[in-house]
């Protein structure tokens, strides 16, 4: 299906490019709503508390004097506090300064995969880039394409090939389980 054949690639100017994406956008979220695949802000978060500590360690490393004491006490107090010492050290520091801030995102959920699923199960994928030539076509309606260029190029080819309409192209890069998200 994705066989970047020279149907597949149209060229667009640089204003035109930004307002194809822009319409693409618009149409990736009505998917996502109607698969039930909202786009999230990705498969790690980072902790805010960590960061505060990351944080007050480099300022301590870098700028501790330059920052007045009263502040120098508190960030060195949320230093103690976290890692249960009295004394904070170097070592401590350098602890401080290269923790990892980042944690698993248990709310994730891969858009693309759920939607390539969703299209599997449903009407298939023939018909979900037929659907995306289409809205390619309705938005930006484009003057100069090939006389013969059609949003159903080679489908009936691969159908009179005996492949089916649903879940023929893409299965085996699925993971085994589905996408319960």
């Amino acid at each position: 299906m994705k066989e970047h054949k020279s149907h597949d690639i149209v060229l667009l100017c640089t204003s035109c490019h930004v307002t194809s994406n822009l319409h693409d956008g618009k149409l990736k979220q009505k998917l996502a709503r109607m698969y039930s695949a909202e786009q999230t802000t990705g498969k790690h978060l980072h902790n805010s508390d960590l960061l505060k500590i990351k944080s007050a360690a480099k300022a301590l490393m870098q700028n501790s004097s330059q920052i007045p004491q009263q502040r120098v006490n508190e960030l060195r107090q949320l230093i103690r506090d976290y890692y249960g010492v009295q004394d904070i050290n170097e070592a401590i520091l350098d602890l401080a300064v290269n923790l990892e801030t980042r944690i698993k995102n248990d709310s994730f959920c891969d858009h693309g995969l759920k939607v390539v699923q969703h299209t599997i199960e449903n009407e298939g994928l023939l018909e979900f880039e037929r659907m995306w030539w289409q809205h390619f076509l309705d938005t930006m309606q484009p003057a100069y394409l090939p006389v013969l260029w059609s949003v159903d190029h080679s489908h009936s080819e691969l159908i009179n090939m005996g492949l089916e309409m649903k879940g023929a192209f893409c299965t085996h890069n699925l993971p085994s389980e589905s996408v319960n998200c």
